[in-house]
């Protein structure tokens, strides 16, 4: 895995929640090729939340995360409870 998923709520709303997909680029410093396709995941789901389909993960934005000695890429996107899409579809294929 490249990230780590974190559900972020606002505390003046608790009901309003987003996902937080933070990826840790010091590990990645002197991998080009995996920086990239970090920029394509953030440009696709930028470019697929344009569309109005119920089906996908609407993206609301992203960042790049400095302060405290952290260099993190940070994507947000709309929460979706139920798990992983992969742990969904494996269940699916089992019934």
């Amino acid at each position: 895995a490249f990230g780590e998923v974190k559900l972020v709520v606002d505390p003046r709303n608790p009901m309003c929640c987003v996902a937080l997909k933070c990826i840790d680029l010091r590990k990645f410093q002197n991998n080009s090729e995996a920086l990239n396709q970090f920029k394509k995941e953030a440009y696709l789901q930028r470019l697929l939340s344009t569309k109005e389909c119920d089906n996908m993960i609407r993206y609301i934005g992203m960042r790049v995360e400095t302060e405290g000695g952290l260099n993190e890429l940070q994507i947000y996107l709309e929460y979706a409870d139920g798990g992983e899409l992969f742990d969904q579809i494996g269940e699916l294929l089992r019934h």
